[in-house]
This record gives C-alpha cells, sequence and structure tokens, in this order.
C-alpha cells in the first residue's frame, strides 16, 4: 500500500465514529460571491478521494464528502457545523474555507473531538494557542507576510 497522509489522519484521532467508511463533511460556499471557490475547493477534495478509494481506500474503508452550502454566511456555517456534529457517522470536518466562517464554528467544534482538516483560512484564531484539532495547511496571513517581506 502506498504512503497516504490520510491513513495517519485516520489512525491518529480518536473517534466513537464506526463505520463502513470515513464521511468527512465540509460547509463552504457554493453560491453567492464566493461560489466558484467552494465549488473549486470541494471539487480538489473530491478528486483526492477518488484516488484514494480507487487504490483500497484508507484501512480498507471509503472516503466520503458530505457538502453544504453556507453562502459564505458564518451563522448558515454554524447552523451546518451543528447538523454535521449531530450527525454520528462524520468523522471529521474538512475544507471549511474562510475566516468569519471558521471562526464562527470553532466553539461549536471544540466542543467535541471532530477534528477541523485544511481550513481555507489565515486567522490566527483557528491558531494561536495551539488547536489540536484543527490541521491547518495554509499558512497564516503573517506567515505571508513574513515570506514576501
Amino acid at each position: 500500500m502506498p504512503w497516504n497522509p490520510l491513513l495517519l489522519l485516520v489512525l491518529l484521532v480518536p473517534t466513537a465514529v464506526h463505520t463502513q467508511d470515513f464521511v468527512f463533511a465540509q460547509s463552504t460556499p457554493l453560491t453567492g460571491d464566493l461560489g466558484l471557490v467552494g465549488q473549486q475547493l470541494s471539487i480538489g477534495i473530491r478528486a483526492a478521494f477518488e484516488q484514494t478509494n480507487q487504490n483500497g481506500g484508507v484501512e480498507g474503508k471509503l472516503l466520503r464528502l458530505y457538502t453544504l452550502d453556507d453562502g459564505y454566511e458564518p451563522t448558515q456555517t454554524v447552523n451546518n457545523t451543528i447538523q454535521f456534529l449531530s450527525n454520528n457517522t462524520v468523522f471529521g470536518l474538512i475544507g471549511y474555507y474562510g475566516s468569519a466562517t471558521t471562526t464562527a464554528s470553532l466553539p461549536y467544534i471544540l466542543n467535541t473531538s471532530t477534528p477541523l482538516i485544511g481550513p481555507v483560512t489565515g486567522s490566527m484564531l483557528v491558531r494561536s494557542p495551539f488547536i489540536k484539532q484543527v490541521l491547518n495547511i495554509r499558512p497564516s496571513y503573517a506567515g505571508i507576510y513574513y515570506f514576501f517581506n
């Protein structure tokens, strides 16, 4: 089996979820001014999941993505997050888009053991102090500034 970073994540994250597949949930803008950005983000995640699934999944389980539109509205992102977190089949949250939407959802996420993977935000609010449930992929806004200056 080739190296897959999702395998490490799945093995390290404690969860009470016991399903046939690993189900991830995403709240992102699919409509509105940022709809195209959210659509492309979702397509990219689905493509990575499909490639992993074609290679046997992770530990024999397939990766699934459940996406809801938040229109880049923090209140809708919170509603989506509450819906995701109340669903016992959701393993993790992935690909949330935007600082305002992600930080609005963070208090609800932190009341669970559900990981948030790859939020598309450079905000320090999802970084400092260190939050073990959040796996940031992109650099912070400060990190980008210091890199280019």
